[in-house]
């Protein structure tokens, strides 16, 4: 009679134990396929009982997931062997084999999250993060993700490398990964993965990642610095401007940091702060005289105040600031040669002299060509002042000035 007592309350135990599975979780854990899964999961996870119950629905999903992922790492492991032997390889698909590392790691990540809350008693019992072997494969199917990132860019398919890399960036932080050691090249996916968002206009993942690749040394500064760009193109509000700018500054004034110094330049340029934009550039070129930034905005403000003059207008200060400009350059900008070009045309129109005024087109002329040749679309920068050049030193009816006037109406 004992023993019937005790069959039968075995036989209640797991009773109960299936009676608290609700039938969405059965019909989700008797699924063949991840899609099947899937889908039965995405309809009914609001009908799941417990957080318990939806972390043993996400952890079928991981399971199916992780045997696809394991069936064609297999293939992979023999088709290797199979190289060395030179005997014929196995085809698989990549495209499935990649999916499946994120959907494993996708589904693993959700059960963690649910495997972590109380039960209806208000305790937490965790079923699945603390089991070493299934780890060890999760582990494996992350790192796969950054192979898959690389493998779509090179299909040109950023939006599936953002999907990839982003699964291995944002799950780096969950519970269920945080206390594995840093991947060596953690802090360089995160810096690249962060332009590719920044890129595709995806400016809050873009700052997440490049947080992530600021606690690399090696990636701060570049990250550091992509960071301010980023933040310059998300400003909503007035109040967001104003603690930018603050940001931008200190930033400037502890490290002297050339990004901040250009963003600044641009801020203050398209606000119309012209004298905190002057004060910007005037420290900068007590820093470093050099500083072709710095010197290019301090040019076209000399320029700019010469052309405001109507009388008297002086170009020699103009051409100056060009020829700094000029010196500070590597050789590649057309709007220097351009400038130069102009300053020295718009002088030699003041002049009453012949042979100098002659001498000052002349002088012009190489730069305004030279503008030409690096800017070729750009005519309005140096078409009508190499025309008046070449009618000027040589004739208007010099094939080169004619050629200018058919081709821009002059």
């Amino acid at each position: 009679m004992k023993k019937i007592f005790v069959l039968a309350a075995m036989v209640l135990g797991v009773s109960a134990a299936y009676a608290g599975d609700s039938e969405p979780l059965k019909a989700i854990t008797k699924s063949k396929t991840y899609a099947e899964a899937e889908t039965l999961l995405n309809s009914t996870l609001d009908q799941l009982a417990s957080p318990q119950e939806k972390a043993k629905a996400y952890n079928k999903l991981y399971e199916l997931s992780i045997k696809d992922f394991e069936t064609v790492s297999a293939v992979i492991a023999e088709n290797q062997k199979a190289a060395v032997m030179k005997t014929d390889q196995k085809a698989y698909d990549t495209a499935s084999y990649y999916n499946s590392a994120y959907n494993a790691v996708k589904a693993a990540v959700e059960c963690d999250k649910y495997d972590g809350q109380p039960d209806a008693k208000g305790k937490v019992k965790i079923a699945y993060r603390n089991d070493e072997v299934r780890l060890q494969k999760l582990m494996q199917a992350r790192l796969e993700l950054v192979n898959a990132g690389q493998w779509i860019d090179g299909k040109n398919d950023e939006s599936g490398l953002l999907k990839y890399w982003g699964m291995f960036l944002n799950s780096r932080n969950t519970s269920l990964f945080e206390k594995l050691p840093k991947e060596p090249f953690l802090g360089q996916v995160a810096f690249y993965a962060g332009a590719y968002a920044e890129r595709a206009g995806q400016f809050e993942q873009a700052d997440k990642y490049f947080d992530i690749a600021m606690q690399d040394p090696e990636w701060a500064e570049k990250a550091q610095n992509a960071k301010f760009e980023v933040a310059g193109k998300n400003l909503k509000t007035q109040a967001d401007t104003l603690r930018y700018i603050g940001q931008l500054k200190e930033l400037y004034t502890q490290k002297n940091s050339e990004v901040a110094f250009s963003v600044l330049c641009k801020l203050y340029s398209s606000s119309n702060m012209t004298k905190d934009l002057n004060a910007l550039v005037e420290d900068m070129l007590k820093k470093n005289p050099k500083n072709f930034l710095a010197l290019a905005y301090h040019t076209q403000a000399v320029a700019d105040s010469v052309a405001r003059q109507e009388e008297n207008q002086n170009w020699d200060a103009a051409i100056e600031a060009y020829r700094a400009l000029l010196e500070a350059s590597d050789g590649s900008q057309a709007f220097v040669y351009a400038g130069l070009g102009q300053c020295l045309c718009k002088k030699a129109g003041l002049v009453q002299d012949r042979k100098a005024q002659k001498a000052l087109f002349q002088e012009a002329l190489p730069h305004l060509e030279r503008a030409k040749e690096l800017d070729p679309d750009n005519a309005n920068n140096w078409g009508y002042f190499l025309y008046v050049c070449y009618g000027s030193v040589y004739s208007y009816n010099d094939d080169r000035a004619v050629e200018l006037k058919n081709r821009f109406g002059f």
